[in-house]
């Protein structure tokens, strides 16, 4: 494989497309070419602009695979999204045919909410809602006793990482669950993210590759009543833990499934995360234009990232209200019940609903959470942080435990 270059007389890319078959040395060529002309990288979004090269998301393996040949980025660990306003460069056709690849799973080109749309994958979801329902099984209708909180007595377990798999038990728990947290410990994480998403839980270790360790989590399944996992889609199936098993050993449970592109389409298998999401959907490029017009830029708009990781967050709340309108119907009419939330869902239910003019946004605006502040004593000190927003009269939502030492707790439910 190789691609031709053509530069104008200022220096910069004229066009330039690849010339031959694929090969696995091609996003090395990319990365090389790209660093060579970048013209400037914007280290929160970890949005880089070639300013006249095919818009490409990279992920942290890809970067640190690519690191390891040149490593000039500010951070190989992050994900990189290369941005060209001409759709022409390096030949779109075959850009769409490296995204495709089985073997370069999370390389994305950068599109339009329009372009997504149109896309297979746009379509596989077009008429998929932020939350799908679905009985998967029988069982007899859940009946629990008089408890001080709405969830209390009901038993989650959460096998998830990073935000918007663990924003699910985090809600759940401060609606009075016990919610026990489980994972390898040989699997790795990132701290922070456990302190933001742990309160309320415990945490366990178990390796689910050890028939032993399965064994355990599959009782703790049959004595519980809420399965969440976020997992690459497949990898719990290929243990035994889909949510069609747990129906069938666990009748009753409800599965919660949190993924980046949904359970339909080519990419149903795909692993992914908020910055695929946003780049992918269209949100990076509307996020861009928003910037734009706010910083008064006359400049074509570049795509950014909504901050916060909107996507993680609402796919976890939307996840764990799913949770809860399945426990609702399992209570009224019994069954094992299948919920399904995706990143790429929710930025689809975002982008359709209304807009606010940028403009119209008071620079000094403040959300006023201040009052929601609060602190907490753990092992490690002192632990400030923004507790339950979302208020009810007669049982307001709380944590009713500091995020857990990993590992710290049995494999059992509290009594």
């Amino acid at each position: 494989m190789s691609y031709q270059v053509d530069f104008d007389t200022n220096n910069r890319i004229l066009r330039a497309r690849f010339i031959g078959r694929v090969t696995d040395d091609e996003l090395r060529d990319v990365y090389r070419f790209g660093q060579e002309n970048v013209a400037r990288f914007d280290p929160l979004s970890g949005i880089t602009d070639f300013s006249e090269v095919t818009a490409v998301a990279f992920s942290p393996q890809t970067m640190r695979d690519l690191a390891r040949i040149k490593p000039i980025m500010p951070d190989p660990t992050r994900p990189v999204i290369f941005i060209a306003p001409a759709p022409d460069l390096f030949g779109m056709g075959r850009i769409f045919e490296l995204e495709g690849a089985e073997a370069r799973p999370n390389l994305h080109v950068v599109r339009t909410a329009e372009e997504w749309r149109a896309s297979p994958q746009g379509v596989a979801l077009s008429h998929v809602p932020p939350v799908v329902i679905r009985r998967i099984g029988d069982a007899p209708p859940l009946r629990l006793a008089e408890g001080d909180a709405p969830l209390a007595g009901i038993r989650v377990l959460d096998l998830t990482r990073v935000l918007a798999g663990p924003t699910v038990g985090r809600t759940l728990a401060s609606y009075g669950a016990d919610v026990l947290h489980v994972r390898a410990e040989r699997l790795p994480t990132i701290p922070v993210f456990d302190l933001d998403t742990g309160h309320g839980k415990r945490s366990t270790f178990l390796d689910l590759a050890k028939p032993g360790d399965a064994e355990t989590l599959r009782r703790l399944a049959r004595e519980g009543h809420i399965f969440v996992e976020s997992y690459r889609p497949g990898g719990l199936a290929k243990l035994g833990f889909s949510a069609e098993a747990l129906a069938h050993s666990a009748p009753g449970t409800i599965s919660v499934s949190v993924s980046c592109y949904g359970n339909r389409g080519a990419w149903a298998e795909r692993r992914g995360w908020e910055q695929l999401a946003q780049c992918a959907t269209g949100l990076a490029v509307e996020q861009g234009a928003f910037a734009a017009i706010r910083a008064g830029s006359r400049r074509e708009s570049v795509p950014k990232l909504i901050p916060v990781a909107a996507c993680d967050y609402i796919t976890g709340y939307l996840g764990a209200a799913g949770a809860i309108a399945a426990l609702l119907r399992r209570i009224r009419e019994g069954g094992s019940w299948s919920v399904e939330v995706s990143l790429s869902a929710t930025a689809m239910w975002l982008q359709s609903l209304a807009r606010v003019e940028a403009r119209a946004i008071p620079e000094s605006w403040k959300p006023g959470l201040d009052v929601k502040w609060e602190s907490c004593k753990m092992a490690r000190g002192q632990l400030d942080f923004l507790g339950p927003v979302v208020q009810m009269s007669r049982t307001p939502p709380r944590w009713r435990r500091p995020p857990p030492e990993p590992g710290a707790d049995p494999p059992s439910w509290l009594e």
